[in-house]
């Protein structure tokens, strides 16, 4: 298992990763140099082939149905895996992740000033007014385990 989690090392922003292994964290690594801000938003699959909400009976199609983010996740009460809107539904029917990533050069362009706002999903990121140029990367990584058994040929 990994942790992933921004940090500056040698002086720029940072994608780090520490591994647990043995139930004991490693050495945190500098995994990414450069990455400024990266947000995460979960696909969740709430209805079934037939439009209904999810159920014992009426099991999800393995699409995603709408995304939510990781302090919508975190604010769902801590109920039962089948109390809709629950944690714990959430996470059992999560079938696809959207990453969104912002990243900026490592080295200042002179005569550049970055006066731009980055959308990571429904977050606006406004630039530092300073010499570095920034993109922002998104994709979307379908969870092939949870969303490959709810399908129907």
């Amino acid at each position: 298992s990994n942790i992933y989690y921004l940090a500056t090392s040698n002086g720029q922003p940072t994608l780090m990763r520490v591994s647990l292994e043995n139930g004991v964290y490693g050495t945190p690594q500098p995994f990414i140099e450069g990455i400024e801000h990266f947000r995460t938003d979960f696909g969740i699959d709430e209805n079934g082939k037939n439009g209904l909400p999810i159920s014992a009976t009426n099991p999800g199609d393995g699409s995603a149905d709408r995304f939510i983010t990781a302090a919508e996740l975190a604010a769902a009460p801590n109920s039962a895996c089948t109390t809709a809107g629950s944690r714990c539904f959430l996470l059992a029917n999560t079938v696809a992740v959207k990453l969104y990533v912002l990243a900026r050069n490592l080295e200042p362009t002179p005569g550049y000033t970055d006066a731009k706002a980055y959308q990571l999903g429904g977050t606006s990121v406004a630039a530092a007014n300073d010499n570095f140029k920034r993109h922002v990367f998104m994709s979307t990584v379908r969870l092939v385990n949870p969303s490959g058994r709810r399908e129907t040929p």
